[in-house]
């Protein structure tokens, strides 16, 4: 007689945790000519201090018409949608950090196709898979400062 074993095979789900508030504060938003979006922003958190296993943070942000309200965003790089890393930090008070990102076209669209409100979220990730978010913030391309 001939046994048969199965493994159990455990998937690990790209989950994800919702983080305390940032308190994230856009202070400057310019487009190039390419429709690249440069955002500068303030926070209470330093996103290039890691923790454990964190990797890397980025900022997401898709047009807010068809983005769900009443949910985080989910990261998708074929959706009309922004994205850039954060790699620059600097401290400009005790615990208030700012950032300049350039945030670039996921996918070939006009920037303003569906509206000029993003809906925008920073993501940190991990070695496993985990992603922590920020609270949700907005930002409007029509009312551009510094351009």
């Amino acid at each position: 007689m001939k046994y048969i074993f199965f493994l159990p095979l455990i998937f690990f789900i790209n989950a994800c945790s919702y983080q305390q508030n940032d308190h994230i504060q856009v202070k400057k938003i310019i487009i190039d000519d390419n429709e690249n979006v440069e955002i500068s922003f303030f926070s209470s958190i330093n996103y290039r201090e890691k923790n454990g296993s964190e990797v890397g943070s980025y900022i997401f942000c898709e047009p807010s018409n068809i983005s769900n309200e009443k949910n985080n965003l989910s990261p998708d790089f074929e959706k009309k949608a922004i994205t850039g890393v954060i790699d620059d930090v600097k401290l400009i008070e005790n615990h208030l950090y700012s950032y300049n990102v350039l945030l670039e076209k996921t996918i070939k669209y006009n920037l303003l196709e569906e509206g000029s409100d993003y809906t925008c979220q920073r993501f940190t990730g991990s070695m496993s898979n985990l992603l922590k978010k920020s609270e949700k913030f907005k930002i409007n391309l029509e009312q551009i400062k510094g351009k």
